[in-house]
């Protein structure tokens, strides 16, 4: 954990710095880091003592489409990046007079929402993914595996985003932009299951804890079906995964371009589920190095004990202080304590 001295928070306008001149009405600074799907977060709580005070309809009124970017963490110590973030939405409301900025990932916006229909023929996965990052203005990190060889893939009416989003969890890839939105980071969990610890976590640092685990419905095997209209026959790939409680198997239902790809697509859903079945929300003081992707420790929880992945972080200083909340998956190398 990092060391807790005084909570720190820096904001910027359209590149320039406005620290200073929105402290005096500073409410409260959300980043939220997710780490696959929804776009990162900026969310900024502003308040005014008059409710007359007219300068937020007027020359401090926020603009759409501005861009935001934001620190936090303590003076003189580690701090945690929101990368510049677009303008998106934009609340006023009185009395007492209060302005709420939200703020989404800038790679996320306009361009990546908008809504087109393609197809990839021929490709690997690698290369479609590689082709839509470059539309996003971003190149890939990390290694796609198994990167299989498909037929034809369809972007039905679909955002970038969305349509990035829904092919990389068939295959049980995260997929996030990063470096303010220059970089597209994949990843399969059981890479990300690799790191070291971040944090480790007691009773005594956590100040509210909520944990659930599904172990009904959870599939101890995957089946994906491909048929081969060539060779007339079907492929039925499957993959073991779940606990003892677990179904027998389950049938998924969506088009494999070849065996090799109902093989990637089962290990993906199989993986996906092992992590899906546990949530754990944490809620503790403000820490940096906290953040979506990364891995914490459990420890003194008894049976709960073990590794975690972060999946999304919320950060937020406020008045009150510095303080975290964390959305977490139980790594399935995580034994019962």
């Amino acid at each position: 954990m990092a060391t807790l001295t005084h909570p720190r928070a820096t904001l910027s306008y359209n590149g320039r710095d406005v620290t200073a001149d929105l402290s005096p009405y500073l409410m409260e600074l959300s980043y939220t880091d997710r780490l696959t799907g929804e776009a990162d977060g900026l969310d900024v709580l502003l308040a005014s003592p008059s409710a007359l005070d007219t300068r937020w309809l007027s020359d401090w009124y926020p603009d759409k489409g501005v861009t935001l970017a934001a620190t936090l963490g303590y003076a003189g110590g580690p701090q945690v990046a929101s990368g510049e973030m677009e303008v998106d939405e934009i609340e006023i409301e009185a009395p007492p007079l209060q302005v709420r900025i939200r703020a989404i990932a800038a790679g996320l916006t306009r361009r990546a929402r908008t809504r087109i229909g393609r197809a990839y023929e021929g490709k690997k996965l690698s290369q479609i993914v590689d082709e839509v990052a470059a539309r996003l203005g971003a190149r890939r990190a990390g290694a796609i595996d198994p990167d299989p060889l498909l037929d034809r893939v369809t972007q039905y009416q679909e955002g970038d985003w969305a349509f990035l989003h829904r092919l990389m969890r068939e295959y049980g890839h995260t997929v996030k932009l990063a470096d303010n939105n220059r970089t597209l980071a994949v990843a399969r969990p059981k890479t990300l299951a690799e790191q070291e610890p971040v944090a480790t976590l007691t009773p005594g640092l956590i100040t509210a804890w909520r944990y659930r685990d599904k172990i009904t419905d959870v599939p101890q095997k995957v089946a994906v079906k491909h048929h081969d209209p060539a060779k007339g026959g079907v492929t039925v790939a499957e993959k073991a995964d779940g606990g003892e409680h677990a179904e027998d198997v389950r049938l998924i239902h969506r088009r494999a371009r070849s065996p090799e790809d109902a093989a990637a697509q089962a290990e993906g859903e199989a993986e996906r589920h092992a992590i899906d079945k546990t949530a754990l929300t944490l809620a503790l003081p403000g820490d940096p190095a906290v953040v979506a992707g990364s891995v914490i420790q459990l420890a003194g929880f008894s049976r709960l004990d073990g590794r975690y992945l972060v999946t999304e972080a919320r950060h937020s200083i406020s008045r009150s202080g510095y303080t975290l909340e964390i959305d977490t998956r139980r790594l399935p190398d995580a034994g019962n304590a």
